[in-house]
């Protein structure tokens, strides 16, 4: 989730659940993904942490729907 200050300062939470999800797939030969709007490096960390091999940051909407494609294909 993501949280605004007063003074616009974002701060980003994540729920363990997803990363515990995220790691037994990537476990089990899954190829995991972020694609986001926004550049931020707690995404970044994030995904280092989960070893999460796709990261995709500042991805508009076009952009999102060929990467999606792209990790699709992947998969296969």
């Amino acid at each position: 989730s993501v949280t605004y200050y007063e003074n616009g300062v974002e701060y980003k939470t994540f729920n363990v659940k997803d990363g515990h999800g995220i790691v037994r797939l990537n476990k089990s030969g899954f190829i995991t993904a972020i694609i986001t709007a926004r550049n931020n490096g707690t995404v970044q960390q994030r995904a280092t942490n989960l070893n999460i091999p796709e990261l995709y940051q500042g991805q508009k909407y076009q952009e999102a729907r060929w990467l999606k494609a792209r990790i699709c294909h992947l998969q296969n």
